[in-house]
């Protein structure tokens, strides 16, 4: 099995080998971290103005459970939000 490198703290670990999703945390711990800041900074970028509600919801969606029709419209919205990703 192949080990990698957690996207939080940068730990090596080996990935669980029962399936699902790639694991790209080492521990539950970092991924709630992740969640906490992210949540954050979104705060922040709201406050500040370089982020707005309707910035939010008209983002293109990230799960991947969609039904075809909705995926074709998802994908074809890719704006990155303004002032926060390139």
């Amino acid at each position: 099995m192949s080990v990698t490198k957690c996207l939080w703290c940068s730990r090596v670990f080996t990935p669980r080998g029962s399936g699902g999703k790639r694991q790209r945390f080492c521990r539950p711990a970092c991924l709630h971290a992740l969640d906490a800041d992210g949540l954050r900074y979104i705060e922040v970028a709201l406050a500040d103005g370089a982020l707005t509600v309707s910035d939010l919801r008209n983002a293109p969606s990230a799960t991947r459970a969609r039904s075809d029709d909705r995926d074709a419209a998802t994908r074809a919205d890719t704006r990155p939000l303004p002032g926060i990703w390139p």
